[in-house]
């Protein structure tokens, strides 16, 4: 006999939040898959629907927020917080949020992403790749760290730096769709 996993109050707030916009995407995806689209044109459908989804930006943050209480090391809570703080100008109080979830969590690597993440949208360029570098100092595999690295390096008018993020994205990329094919 099998039993499913507790499901702890943390993952039904987030349910509970993102509900809405699931429900949008899964529209969108329906719909293009019966008029034949491609699946770049799928992708890109779903993800604008993503992110033209009308949602309650303070209920959002308050179900965020409560998800963290109940598990102060809620990754995706907190992934979800800092981009909502992050597009509504809240720069330093995502990363208040990101400086108090280090002390408490094991998967540090993360936050310091997210951290890399809002420095980058505030616009703090060298702080930002200061915190994609702690976050693949603890863990090189970040395969996202590397591509904002390179955009970043990029920008900087490192071309040399760059590219060496972007090889090494690109084939953390192939690995893990590799991966994917054999299992």
């Amino acid at each position: 006999m099998t039993t499913n996993p507790p499901i702890s109050a943390a993952d039904v707030l987030l349910r509970i939040v993102s509900a809405r916009p699931a429900l949008r995407v899964d529209d969108v995806e329906l719909h293009s898959s019966a008029r034949g689209l491609s699946n770049a044109a799928l992708d890109a459908l779903v993800e604008l629907a993503a992110l033209t989804e009308t949602t309650d930006e303070a209920a959002a943050e308050a179900g965020y927020r409560q998800a963290i209480a109940n598990d102060p090391c809620h990754i995706e809570a907190f992934s979800q917080l800092t981009s909502l703080l992050s597009r509504q100008g809240r720069h330093d109080d995502a990363l208040e949020l990101i400086d108090q979830a280090v002390g408490w969590c094991s998967d540090i690597a993360s936050l310091y992403f997210f951290a890399g993440k809002v420095q980058e949208s505030a616009g703090r360029a060298t702080l930002a790749i200061a915190a994609f570098e702690q976050a693949l100092d603890l863990n090189p595999a970040l395969a996202e760290a590397h591509y904002r690295l390179g955009s970043l390096c990029e920008q900087l008018g490192e071309p040399r730096a760059s590219a060496a993020h972007f090889r090494v994205y690109r084939r953390l990329v192939d690995e893990n769709q590799s991966n994917l094919r054999l299992s």
